[in-house]
């Protein structure tokens, strides 16, 4: 049954899972701006309906308050795509900077973060794990804190993705003066 699998030699390189991404800087209060504004804006816009209901406004008639609720999901839908581009990104450009067995390929980490509950909290403290390791391998300390990063990825997440972007941010500047 195993002859037509071919050489199935346990010493051979594995294959590769994904084809690794170039690491690309990105500004980790942006990242957190863009992931925050949906939230926020779905916050105010539930307080002021709220409010107008309670003066009797009739916001429910109202087409400027149809036109928010669209723009508001809008966003919030642009801040998802964006959500799920940058978990796959990221896994990929790490891949790319120095390949890790606990990296997950890009596409299972972008549908983990926007399917599995929690899923986004074990993936950002995973990442924020690999670069720790990755820092103390060049002898530098932690790049984050596994304890802040934990506390934000679960209350507040954009801060905890801005923390990891921040960090591999500093691992690719790292990793390009190790190699020149």
């Amino acid at each position: 049954m195993l002859v037509p699998a071919g050489n199935l030699a346990f010493d051979d390189a594995p294959r590769p899972r994904h084809k690794p991404l170039a690491p690309r800087q990105r500004s980790p209060l942006l990242v957190a701006v863009i992931l925050i504004t949906p939230p926020i804006l779905i916050l105010l816009a539930a307080v002021g309906i709220r409010l107008f209901q309670a003066t009797d406004a009739g916001v429910s008639d109202s087409s400027i308050a149809l036109l928010l609720t669209l723009l508001v999901f809008a966003i919030a839908l642009a801040a998802f795509i964006y959500l799920a581009y940058w978990v796959y990104r990221i896994h990929g450009e790490l891949a790319g900077a120095a390949p890790s067995q606990r990296l997950l390929t890009p596409l299972a980490a972008m549908l983990i973060a926007i399917i599995v509950p929690l899923g986004l909290p074990v993936l950002v403290m995973t990442l924020g794990d690999i670069l720790n390791e990755r820092a103390r391998d060049r002898g530098r300390g932690n790049a984050v804190s596994i304890a802040w990063l934990g506390i934000w990825s679960f209350f507040v997440p954009p801060v905890a993705i801005a923390m990891i972007q921040n960090a591999a941010n500093d691992s690719y500047v790292i990793g390009a003066d190790r190699a020149s």
